[in-house]
């Protein structure tokens, strides 16, 4: 795999409300589509979030940056997803406190 695939319609402003798992599958539409992951990727990247949470603490904005093994990924790309309200994510460094997220990053 080369270079990572970037597009305008790769980056969202989602709604308020959304949970994670809705989030993450919102985000892995247009990579599903375009043909750069495989069908049930969404499911790939909740099911590892599950084990191996990745919200990190930065300073405002937390970020959150979901993601799954390589076998389930045809090329690199990356989808942006920008929240109007946090939303909790579990600590990647395993913090009892959840990380209230305002960015994401989906990356295969």
């Amino acid at each position: 795999m080369q270079g990572i695939q970037f597009q305008e319609n790769y980056i969202q402003r989602l709604p308020a409300g959304l949970s994670v798992e809705q989030i993450i599958r919102q985000l892995a539409q247009p990579l599903v589509a375009a043909e750069l992951v495989v069908p049930d990727f969404a499911d790939h990247v909740l099911k590892r979030e599950a084990t191996y949470p990745t919200g990190l603490p930065t300073e405002p904005p937390c970020v959150a940056i979901p993601h799954t093994d390589h076998k389930y990924v045809r090329h690199n790309a990356i989808a942006v997803g920008i929240l109007p309200e946090p939303v909790e994510f579990a600590d990647m460094g395993g913090d009892p406190d959840p990380v209230h997220v305002r960015v994401i990053f989906c990356s295969p």
